[in-house]
């Protein structure tokens, strides 16, 4: 059973930990429904820093992706050096008051006031269209791996060419660099 424990007003650490991958491979989901207290204090930032987007915005946020045990980042094709196996990042899609993903410009609007306003060590703009990205990554600094955080701004998608690579925002618009 996944731990339900209140996170945040708006946050439940269950949504940091379910898996679909997990559900169907008993080994992988008894590891990825018990992480550490280490990683359980990591997650707990990550929903603090994901509560102040929601509460600014007041827009609900849907987690697509949070905590990864190593066996489930292993069995997804995550990355061996992500921050989701400590607990140090979220995938997610903000939502319109309807229930309804938000569109490109809601996702502009947020990446660009994270960029400004919070402390970050990675965001990315993932997948979808150069227009719209179809989740939002958000990366915190990792505990034992940098002095202080990277503040990289990153794209992938097929206007990517499936590669990672910087970009800002400018103008309204993501622009590739």
């Amino acid at each position: 059973m996944i731990p339900n424990k209140q996170l945040t007003k708006n946050f439940f650490l269950h949504e940091f930990l379910k898996s679909q991958t997990a559900e169907r491979n008993p080994a992988i989901k008894e590891k990825q429904y018990s992480p550490s207290e280490t990683i359980l204090l990591n997650i707990q930032t990550v929903a603090n820093s994901l509560q102040l987007i929601r509460n600014f915005w007041k827009l609900p946020m849907h987690i697509t992706s949070g905590y990864r045990c190593p066996e489930l980042n292993k069995a997804i094709g995550g990355s061996n050096t992500s921050a989701h196996t400590w607990g140090g990042a979220v995938d997610f899609e903000p939502l319109l008051k309807t229930g309804e993903e938000a569109g490109g410009e809601e996702y502009l609007k947020i990446a660009g006031w994270i960029i400004k306003n919070m402390v970050w060590d990675q965001l990315i703009f993932e997948y979808g269209t150069i227009e719209c990205a179809s989740w939002l990554h958000l990366g915190k600094i990792p505990p034992d791996k940098y002095p202080k955080e990277r503040k990289q701004f990153l794209c992938i998608g097929n206007y990517t060419q499936g590669k990672y690579r910087n970009c800002r925002i400018e103008n309204g618009r993501l622009i590739i660099i």
